[in-house]
């Protein structure tokens, strides 16, 4: 080949990737993914790999099944019905601006913590433990009302974690969906007295 020829067969052939979203270890994934070895989508690399599958053009018009599509339907399948996973995902995009927000990983994962926080807890049959916080001490595993519900504000410890611009994105959503007024002024007090 040509590059044999002007450097001699012992050359390294030197790629750079400087705005490849998620970095080396993103290319370290999509490259097992490209020689079969079994790559594990978690909710905490699913939005690397995502973004990464669309930067280095890992779609399905290059090949059925590839990267773009299995991450998308981790995304779709797992992450979407997942309460813990949706919050995951949503901080892992933050590094990874704009590929996130271009994708809509932002927003699907936003709207996906929406829809959950805004359900009713009578509604759904709840694995829920608890937090002890100042404001409502309780044991884990107590019953927080009489139908062992948890507090209408068990969502917003799980939010506050985020960087401001998504947990704007969360609140703007549950609000959109009709959360209670005193329920996003909790999350908001929350999350400034947390930052």
């Amino acid at each position: 080949d040509d590059a044999s020829a002007l450097h001699g067969t012992d050359s390294v052939t030197v790629l750079e990737l400087p705005d490849l979203p998620g970095g080396h270890g993103a290319f370290e994934l999509a490259a097992k993914f490209c020689y079969g070895v079994v790559v594990d989508i978690t909710a905490a690399n699913v939005a690397v790999l995502r973004c990464a599958a669309e930067y280095l053009e890992m779609t399905e018009e290059m090949e059925e099944g590839n990267l773009a599509f299995r991450a998308e339907a981790f995304l779709t399948y797992v992450v979407a019905s997942s309460w813990r996973d949706s919050v995951v995902v949503l901080r892992t995009c933050e590094g990874l601006s704009p590929w996130a927000d271009d994708l809509q990983l932002v927003r699907r994962c936003s709207e996906s913590v929406a829809a959950k926080a805004c359900t009713s807890p009578r509604a759904v049959r709840w694995a829920y433990v608890g937090r002890t916080s100042p404001k409502t001490p309780r044991a884990a595993g107590t019953s927080t009302g009489d139908s062992g519900s948890p507090p209408a504000d068990w969502w917003v410890d799980d939010v506050c974690v985020l960087r401001i611009d998504h947990f704007v994105r969360v609140v703007t959503a549950v609000q959109a969906r009709g959360m209670r007024p005193d329920l996003i002024g909790v999350a908001i007090t929350r999350y400034a007295s947390k930052w």
